[in-house]
């Protein structure tokens, strides 16, 4: 991707980061962490960005305006609530890549590029959910590329919600059946992270963007890089889970030019 293909955003004042709540009827502890986490971030934030993964599945916006079921009824309430407030911004995950306009607007919220500049106090900062930066993972890259196809997408949504959700339910079947008998760490293993050639190469791309933030591998950390004489960072959300140990949710903090990484937990 070209450094003019990224839309920028210049956001004044504080703003808030997290991705990967995965909000869905399996967490119940998690949602309600995250509901309060959002009663807080009405008074410390100016402006909140859920960074993709914000729904455990979604099939489409229909879920959320055709007779919803409780738990998500609740979660619409809550990112209501919060946006009445301040501005949300919503990004594209790969759990939730069908979210569109319609459930933004439901919630008040912008939708956001799956990847864009953030500009903070003349600072800047890249921002995306993370997935495409597994290169490594031909097998997923393909299926994220095919899905992406508007034409397949549009297709896909046309079907009618009661089998799109059966779908859903069998892909997230199969997926909590890889993973049931291993520990966290173990998931992490057999998930697989990012490739650093496709982040490097994503550096050098854009030189003047000395921040790179995503979320997606659930492995929270900051890496630095040294190119070119530059200094660049790589800032990485948790994932959240307050339902099962190991207990984990965090969000980046960017004030002033100045990123900050805050464990919800401490």
């Amino acid at each position: 991707m070209n450094k003019q293909d990224l839309s920028q955003f210049s956001l004044n004042g504080t703003v808030w980061i997290t991705s990967d709540i995965h909000l869905g009827p399996h967490i119940p502890l998690t949602c309600r962490f995250f509901y309060e986490f959002l009663a807080k971030a009405q008074q410390g934030c100016d402006h909140l960005i859920l960074n993709g993964d914000i729904f455990n599945a979604w099939v489409g916006d229909d879920l959320a305006t055709h007779d919803p079921e409780p738990w998500l009824q609740e979660a619409i309430k809550q990112l209501q609530a919060f946006s009445q407030h301040k501005p949300l911004y919503l990004v594209r995950g790969n759990r939730d890549f069908f979210l569109g306009k319609q459930l933004a607007n439901l919630v008040n919220g912008k939708l956001m590029p799956d990847r864009f500049v953030l500009i903070n106090s003349q600072q800047k900062f890249l921002i995306s959910h993370g997935d495409e930066y597994c290169t490594d993972d031909k097998g997923y890259m393909f299926f994220r590329g095919f899905s992406r196809i508007a034409w397949l997408q549009k297709l896909f949504l046309c079907l009618p919600l009661s089998f799109r959700k059966k779908i859903g339910q069998r892909v997230r079947a199969r997926s909590q059946k890889k993973y049931q008998r291993l520990s966290h760490s173990q998931v992490l293993i057999n998930r697989g992270d990012v490739s650093e050639t496709a982040i490097r190469d994503t550096l050098r791309a854009h030189p003047d963007i000395p921040w790179l933030v995503h979320g997606h591998t659930h492995r929270p950390h900051v890496h630095h890089y040294q190119m070119n004489a530059c200094h660049y960072e790589r800032w990485v959300n948790s994932d959240w889970e307050l339902d099962h140990p190991p207990y984990r949710a965090d969000y980046f903090e960017i004030k002033k030019g100045v990123i900050r990484r805050h464990d919800l937990l401490e």
